[in-house]
């Protein structure tokens, strides 16, 4: 009777552990008896700073204020950086309004108790205002407001007029004024006490838009 070789057998197992070595070692080293394994020292690097955003200035000299020290004195023109004057308006107090960019001004012209005239100044030449129009005799400029624009003015007229034919009775009327013509005219009047508020104007769509007080203290809404 032949005895079978074992020589396949072993061939076949050392086959075995060669592979499974060579997968071991593709994948990554093993420790071997006796020895340790080295671990990858992190690199020193330093940390990185993140300089923080500059936030923009609070104040800034490009931004002014139209300041009254009393309702008697004259408003002045200030830059936000810098409480000194550059500029004083004519007349006293201020009944006006600043255009949306803030680079124009329009106010009446207090002189003693009539606010007849209406002006308006550029910010950077506040010494060269513009009459745009003045009113009757027996009329006052009371409020302001610009047009979308920046071309136009709502502003309100009011009169306490005796109710001859020389002076109309009380009455208080929206009108716009187109700046580049220097032309006024009168949109909406109320005379039963009560008094406009102007709030806007859009000349492309032709709206104004202001409130109404009423003489019970009631405000509501006109277009």
């Amino acid at each position: 009777m032949r005895r079978r070789s074992t020589h396949p057998l072993y061939l076949w197992a050392a086959v075995l552990v060669l592979a499974v070595l060579l997968a071991v070692l593709a994948n990554g080293s093993i420790a071997l008896p006796g020895e340790s394994v080295a671990t990858p020292t992190p690199s020193a690097s330093s940390p990185t700073t993140v300089a923080p955003a500059q936030a923009a200035p609070f104040l800034s000299d490009a931004r002014g204020f139209i300041a009254l020290a009393t309702e008697t004195a004259p408003a002045v023109l200030r830059r936000e950086v810098d409480a000194e004057p550059i500029g004083t308006l004519r007349g006293r107090g201020f009944i006006g309004a600043v255009s949306g960019t803030g680079r124009r001004v329009a106010y009446w012209l207090t002189v003693g108790d009539a606010t007849r005239e209406l002006r308006v100044f550029d910010v950077t030449a506040p010494d060269q205002d513009t009459s745009l129009t003045t009113l009757g005799e027996t009329e006052r400029g009371a409020a302001v407001a610009w047009s979308a624009d920046r071309t136009g003015l709502l502003v309100v007229v009011e009169s306490n007029g005796a109710g001859t034919a020389e002076a109309p009775g009380p009455f208080s009327a929206l009108r716009v004024v187109d700046n580049p013509t220097r032309s006024i005219r009168e949109i909406a009047r109320v005379t039963d006490s009560s008094q406009f508020l102007p709030i806007g104007w859009d000349r492309t769509s032709r709206v104004a838009v202001a409130c109404v007080y009423l003489n019970d203290g009631r405000a509501i809404a006109w277009a």
